[in-house]
Formats: structure tokens, C-alpha cells, sequence
């Protein structure tokens, strides 16, 4: 009787483990790089930790700086500091991860470090399928200066090191330094259906990474944001995380021959993300009825080639590339102020680890997708069955202007459609 009551205490514990060791084995290869799971990598723990993972690779990651790639004129950051990159795989379709163009948006850094470990080190089928079909750049910080000081955007500097200072808007005899948005900088200085555009191309790392997609050419590109906590359209629960399109495919911004690709990607990419737990996914969207339609972003720019930047003539062929991008629930910048990297234990009720998590897998996604080919064959209107918050009325356009969905793209704007974004 004993046995008997032993079995009847062991075989609850033994489904109990097998149901613990599949659910870990089903939740993707994510490597939390912190044993708590809750501390925000500074920038010079993301270099060690790249140059980690390089020496633990047995050759199948190389770690480099822009100064040693030489693509281009410029380098560095605005603040002197270099700009890091590792490459992974030896495949004929090349892929872009970048994440941290906005400074305050910080742990996205840890998913593209996370996979970066995972494909260095694992003889899984399809990390190998990974490495032997793309060629992949992966950026942990695209914006080390905003990362340091903690703002979303970069602080210019003149060639001396001196701060490049504005007036203050509204204040006469008083100055400030000048800050750029990365990810609003990536144009050659005009700005559709507006008169007296600002300059683009301002800040030294906009230069260095447009020379460096010019130089690697990649066929996609994928980058990854954070976006505060909005509820899902239909319910109480806060988004986890968003999947989105810069330039939309409804209108004729977007090259045709990529509308159905990017769609594609996403849908599956979307069912992946729901496979791994992360259930409350929408379509990336501004307020209730606007959606992108931004040329001066990092990933519309690489879409639209030489008809919208093509600095110094580095891009001679006219090369575009396949983009999309993950707005991730949290905004670190509000816990982060004092101290950088001493957060609270959770943000937005999960701690630092399920948050890298989601970038982990959604890079994860997006990689395995295109090397298997199995994100081509998802049905490119699957994009639509995202959740989103109602029909586009407005997109969001350049200079933070909407316009109403019936505008062209390229043409002329009459004025009485240019809406600015705070009457809205």
C-alpha cells in the first residue's frame, strides 16, 4: 500500500514537472541577461555584453564599431561615443534589427541582445536555418548619447564640442541646446505639403547609420520602440505590445511591390507573438482613426530610396528596403529620471524580463519567418484582422501634421487640410 500511495503523490508531481519543462521549452529561446530579470543595461554594459557574446560564439558573431566599418564620412555619435554592431549568420538575404533610436526607450536593447545570444550559441534547426539563410546587423542602441542622458531624442554638438544652441521659442535673449529626434531626421530637408521645411540629416548618427544601410543594403529591416500603455480597443486590458507599418500599404506612399511582403510579416508575426503569450496585440495606431504615414522615420526613408534621401550619393542604386516595427507596452523614462539603472522592480505590473521578452520574440519572429519562408505564405489581408481601434480617418504625416485619409500621398495639400497635431 505504501507504493501504491507513493505512486498516487508521485504521478501529480511528475505531470506537475513535464507541464513546467514543456511550457518552458514552448516559450521561445529567450535568455534573460540578468539574473533578477529587472536591471536596465547601461550603455557600456550592452558593449560588454556584445563583445560577451562574441568571444563565447566560436566565431559566429562579429562584434564591430562603425569607426572600423567605414561606411561613410561620419562614425561616431553627436557626443563623441562609438556606435556598436554585431553580425550573426552567413545567409544571402541580409536583415537590419535596430532598437533604442529613442534614448528613454531602453529595454528593447535586451530582446535584440537576447537573440543575439540564442542564435551565437544554439544548434537548435532553427537558429541554424537563421544563420544559413540571413546575413543579420543587429543594433542594440542606435542612440547611445539619448541613452546616457535618458531622452528620446540626441543633443547636437558643433565641431569645436561645443553645444549647438537655438533660441528659446518665445522667450527673446535666451538660448537652448539643440535636440534632434533620430527617428525624425532621416530626410534630406523638405517636408511634403509644407512651406519653409526644417533641415534633415542634422545629427552625426543619422549620418552614420544611413551610410551603414547604404554600405550593407539590407532587403528588411525591423525596429523596435516603446509606446506607454493603451487599453485594447475592445476591452479593460492595456496593450502589450503594438506591430506597425511606417509608411501605410493603403496608400501610394509605399512602393507597390511591398505592401503585400510587410503585410505578410506582420500577420505572421502576429500569430507568433500570440503563440508565446502575449495576447493583447494590435495594429499600431495614433489615438482612435490616424495611422502613419511618416517619410522622415528611419523605416519609411529605407522604404522610398533615392525619391527621398540619398546623402552624398552613397546609395547610387537606389536600393529600398522592407520595413516594419514592435512599439512595445512601457515607457522607462518616467521610473528612470533619478536613476537610470535602478528601476522598480515591475513596470506596468510584469517585471524588465517579460518585456524583453516580447522583443526577443518578435525579432525572433520576423527572422524565422522570412528563413523558412513560412511568414510568405500567410495571406497578406491577415494584417487586418490585428486589432485596431476603428476605421483611418487621418494619417499622421510629416512636421506632425494630419491629413485626412482621402489626401494624396505626394501631391499638392491645400492648407485648409493641413491639421496640426494639437487641435486634434
Amino acid at each position: 500500500m505504501k507504493v501504491r500511495r507513493n505512486v498516487k503523490i508521485l504521478l501529480p508531481l511528475t505531470l506537475l514537472l513535464l507541464l513546467l519543462v514543456c511550457s518552458t521549452a514552448l516559450a521561445g529561446p529567450f535568455v534573460d541577461l540578468r539574473t533578477t530579470g529587472n536591471h536596465i543595461l547601461s550603455t557600456e554594459e550592452i558593449i560588454d555584453t556584445l563583445y560577451s557574446i562574441e568571444a563565447a560564439s566560436d566565431g559566429l558573431v562579429d562584434v564591430f564599431t562603425l569607426t572600423e566599418f567605414a561606411a561613410g564620412p561620419v562614425t561616431k555619435s553627436e557626443a563623441g561615443r562609438e556606435l556598436y554592431v554585431a553580425k550573426v549568420g552567413t545567409g544571402p538575404t541580409v536583415v537590419w534589427i535596430t532598437a533604442n533610436i529613442h534614448g528613454n526607450e531602453k529595454v528593447v536593447s535586451h530582446g535584440v541582445l537576447s537573440m543575439l545570444k540564442y542564435l551565437s550559441q544554439s544548434h537548435a534547426a532553427p537558429a541554424k536555418l537563421i544563420r544559413d539563410q540571413l546575413t543579420v546587423y543587429m543594433v542594440p542602441s542606435m542612440n547611445p548619447d539619448g541613452r546616457e542622458r535618458n531622452t528620446r531624442g540626441t543633443w547636437l554638438f558643433n565641431d569645436d564640442g561645443t553645444p549647438t544652441m537655438e533660441p528659446v521659442p518665445g522667450k527673446e535673449g535666451q538660448f537652448q541646446q539643440v535636440t534632434v529626434d533620430l527617428n525624425r531626421d532621416w530626410h534630406m530637408g523638405w517636408v511634403t505639403g509644407q512651406e519653409g521645411a526644417i533641415n534633415g540629416l542634422r545629427a552625426d548618427e543619422t549620418k552614420a547609420w544611413y551610410a551603414f544601410w547604404a554600405k550593407i543594403k539590407p532587403d528588411y529591416l525591423f525596429d523596435m520602440h516603446h509606446q506607454g500603455s493603451p487599453r485594447m480597443p475592445y476591452g479593460y486590458y492595456i496593450v502589450d505590445g503594438s506591430l506597425g507599418i511606417s509608411l501605410s500599404p493603403d496608400r501610394n506612399t509605399m512602393p507597390e511591390q511591398y505592401k503585400d511582403p510587410v503585410r505578410q510579416l506582420m500577420g505572421y508575426t502576429y500569430d507568433h507573438l500570440l503563440k508565446f503569450g502575449f495576447k493583447n496585440i494590435t495594429r499600431y495606431q495614433l489615438g482612435t482613426d490616424r495611422e502613419l504615414d511618416y517619410k522622415g522615420g528611419m523605416t519609411s526613408a529605407c522604404y522610398l530610396g533615392n525619391k527621398w534621401i540619398n546623402w552624398l550619393d552613397l546609395n547610387p542604386d537606389d536600393h529600398r528596403t522592407i520595413c516594419a516595427f514592435l512599439e512595445m507596452r512601457t515607457d522607462t523614462a518616467g521610473g528612470l529620471r533619478a536613476n537610470n539603472y535602478a528601476p522598480p522592480v515591475r513596470f506596468m505590473g510584469a517585471p524588465v524580463s517579460w518585456f524583453a521578452r516580447m522583443a526577443h520574440e518578435f525579432v525572433y519572429g520576423v527572422l524565422y519567418g522570412i528563413a523558412s519562408g513560412q511568414a510568405f505564405g500567410v495571406d497578406p489581408q491577415h494584417w487586418y484582422d490585428i486589432p485596431a481601434y476603428g476605421p483611418v480617418k487621418f494619417y499622421y504625416t510629416d512636421e506632425n501634421y494630419f491629413l485626412p485619409a482621402a489626401a494624396d500621398a505626394w501631391g499638392y495639400v491645400p492648407a485648409e487640410w493641413e491639421l496640426a497635431l494639437d487641435i486634434l
